[in-house]
């Protein structure tokens, strides 16, 4: 069936951010709840200490610790000084398993979610045990649900953010931009539509380009071309004078971010027009890593999953300049996720 309807079309776009905090508040919980049965309120009553220490006398992984210290932050449930954390009042009342007011009872249909089994036995692997994404449906794509599964979860999520930045027209003047990581193709229909004269070219896995080029043939969006590659292995496709990673580089840790901005860096093109432009959507974390509390949970996703990371404005200043790419800007923001452009050197 053609979807109805277009992102051109749409009058408004509201904000999403109590989508999202919907969406994301079990993982909250599960980490408060994942928190008490690692042992980490019980010790923490004792008295503020570093994330490794605390690991290290718990028999945790200790940066799987600190990511939930800092979930438990900004949820006011603890704080930070100095990379050292301790529990606040009500936390400390309430939330400790020896405590007298204990509330666990309460709490405790939350230590059966799927939420907090995942992340106790995440917070328990000392040597982690991550997923690269995609590995689950390379071998079979066709016959393997997942793909389908997971285009549908990326297009739902970043369907409004890549309308709305869109819009914000930080990407005129672009002639073709490569999407790397495309996914469901959401951001070259919207880009399309509003910017008929620009070609966009999605740069995906072979199976996650197949289900992309369905979607995008549904949306009778034009304009559009498909790189089927593996863009740590395979070369990718040239002729673009702009790089798109629309939350893509949270999925992967630093040193892989590295490779892949090294390799946006040697395949835009420098027109003296307007010099080869990179662009990243993420959602960014404060400068001090405990907030906003739905990129805090969503970092704690990433680090455990993957061995990512929700970085910060400043991270990605340092890793753009590394590549060979100017500071980042922000030009444009949606909900909680931020689109930083910066150009080649």
């Amino acid at each position: 069936m053609k979807v109805q309807g277009s992102f051109k079309a749409l009058k408004v776009i509201p904000d999403d951010r109590r989508i999202a905090d919907f969406w994301i508040a079990p993982w909250g919980w599960a980490a408060v709840t994942a928190a008490i049965e690692g042992g980490l309120t019980e010790a923490l009553h004792k008295g503020a200490q570093a994330p490794h220490v605390l690991a290290g006398s718990l028999g945790l992984h200790p940066v799987s610790t600190e990511s939930i210290l800092r979930v438990m932050v900004a949820m006011g449930f603890a704080q930070e000084k100095n990379k050292v954390f301790g529990l606040a009042p009500d936390a400390r009342a309430y939330l400790v398993p020896s405590s007298p007011l204990s509330r666990l009872a309460e709490l405790s249909k939350h230590f059966e979610t799927p939420e907090h089994k995942w992340i106790v036995r995440k917070l328990r692997e000392i040597t982690p045990i991550l997923r690269t994404f995609g590995d689950t449906w390379r071998e079979n794509p066709d016959e393997d649900a997942s793909v389908k599964d997971a285009a549908a979860g990326m297009d739902s999520v970043i369907k409004a953010p890549s309308t709305a930045v869109v819009r914000s027209k930080a990407f005129q003047g672009v002639e073709h931009i490569l999407d790397v990581g495309g996914g469901s193709g959401a951001f070259a229909v919207t880009l399309t539509e509003h910017q008929p004269e620009t070609r966009v070219t999605i740069l995906d896995l072979p199976a996650m380009c197949k289900q992309a080029q369905s979607w995008v043939e549904k949306r009778g969006a034009k304009n559009i071309d498909f790189h089927p590659a593996d863009f740590f292995k395979d070369a990718w496709a040239q002729g673009c004078d702009a790089i798109y990673f629309s939350n893509v580089l949270h999925d992967w840790p630093l040193k892989d971010v590295q490779i892949l901005l090294q390799q946006a860096r040697a395949t835009v093109e420098d027109k003296p027009r307007h010099r080869g432009r990179l662009y990243v959507l993420e959602v960014l974390r404060n400068e001090n890593r405990n907030g906003p509390l739905m990129a805090t949970i969503f970092h704690m996703q990433m680090q455990m999953g993957f061995g990512g990371a929700q970085l910060t404005r400043s991270d990605f200043g340092k890793l753009f300049q590394e590549a060979g790419f100017s500071g980042p800007r922000v030009v444009a923001r949606f909900g909680y996720y931020s689109l930083l452009q910066a150009h080649a050197l």
